[in-house]
């Protein structure tokens, strides 16, 4: 007997750009499929279904790992390693023994970013980068308009970009939203902000939900990194225009708000192994993908994008790839610590 599908949301977070995840999975599946919260997978209870699992892991340590009754297909997954208001590191639990075993029957697991990816290789699973499903997200370029939209933007950055162009500044708060408790219309909201993103002049932001989008709608991007980095970024930043705040505000950085340039191309590969991974899963035809060949190209595309950007960097003397990396490296290195002290 075949297995039905399930769709898995996200509607018991704050953050309603989880929920662009989601809607870059959806558009793959058929009509008929049952809806699981990725906070309560684990009392998942009824028919034995299959699901693309995907997005940012776990508020809750209660939802791992999984029901039986859920045959998961991991995709473009991250294990957070950051401590939650509850107490606890997702990827304590995650990659407890339990956790590990879990994982390791449900292997290849296809990780959102090479964070992700060196932990799990790291833990003995195998696994392969797979990059973010938003990725997949259609293009809108047709109905570009003349505003510059800024994300989840402090004051400083809405009165830098003022200061710079007289064009209207559009301003996106996805996480800072009293958001509908019907999930029907919380999608309605996140398809408004992802028209929003699709529609921009150009996006200006700090977060992977504005950035990642906006690339793969061809919206002109620029992501902004903050001091110390973010895990979650890892190999995914460089496949986008990208600078720190300090060479941005310095105006170290060249960036022409009247005329902002093409996004690079390199995701372009990446996008199409998602797409191909989605497509099987909903065949059920899994058993035809070569995940070694995706990995190598995902994480070549990744490659080829860095190099990009190094030499970028040294052209308009910005800060070096080699220096933020050891920065953000330095920062998972101190916080792992500070868990293992139980800080």
């Amino acid at each position: 007997m075949n297995k039905g599908i399930a769709w898995l949301i996200t509607s018991s977070t704050k953050n309603i750009g989880d929920d662009f995840q989601c809607l870059a999975v959806k558009k793959f599946l058929p009509n008929s499929y049952v809806r699981i919260d990725r906070e309560h997978m684990k009392n998942h209870q009824g028919d034995s279904v299959r699901m693309l699992v995907n997005g940012w892991f776990l508020h809750e340590e209660g939802g791992w790992p999984p029901s039986n009754c859920i045959d998961p297909t991991f995709v473009s997954i991250h294990i957070s390693n950051v401590r939650q208001k509850n107490g606890v590191v997702p990827q304590s639990y995650m990659l407890s023994a339990d956790g590990k075993n879990y994982l390791k029957e449900h292997q290849p697991i296809g990780c959102r970013d090479t964070y992700t990816y060196k932990i799990l290789k790291k833990s003995g699973i195998n696994a392969y980068f797979s990059g973010c499903m938003t990725l997949t997200l259609e293009s809108r370029r047709e109905n570009r308009g003349d505003y510059i939209c800024l994300v989840d933007p402090n004051e400083k950055l809405v009165q830098f970009v003022k200061s710079k162009t007289k064009r209207e500044i559009v301003i996106v708060n996805p996480e800072k939203g009293d958001w509908p408790a019907d999930y029907n219309m919380r999608l309605q909201e996140a398809e408004k902000i992802l028209k929003i993103y699709a529609e921009a002049h150009i996006v200006i932001t700090g977060r992977l939900h504005g950035a990642l989008p906006s690339l793969a709608m061809e919206t002109p991007v620029l992501l902004l990194e903050g001091k110390y980095g973010d895990e979650r970024y890892e190999g995914l930043k460089y496949l986008l225009h990208r600078t720190t705040l300090e060479d941005f505000y310095s105006e170290k950085f060249p960036i022409d708000f009247e005329n902002p340039p093409k996004n690079p191309t390199e995701y372009l590969i990446i996008r199409q192994n998602l797409e191909t991974i989605a497509r099987k899963f909903v065949e059920d035809k899994m058993w035809e993908l070569d995940y070694e060949k995706i990995n190598q190209e995902n994480l070549q595309a990744v490659e080829s994008a860095k190099k990009r950007t190094e030499r970028f960097c040294k052209m308009y003397g910005l800060e070096s790839v080699a220096k933020r990396e050891f920065i953000s490296n330095a920062r998972y290195k101190f916080r792992t610590i500070e868990h293992l002290m139980g800080r």
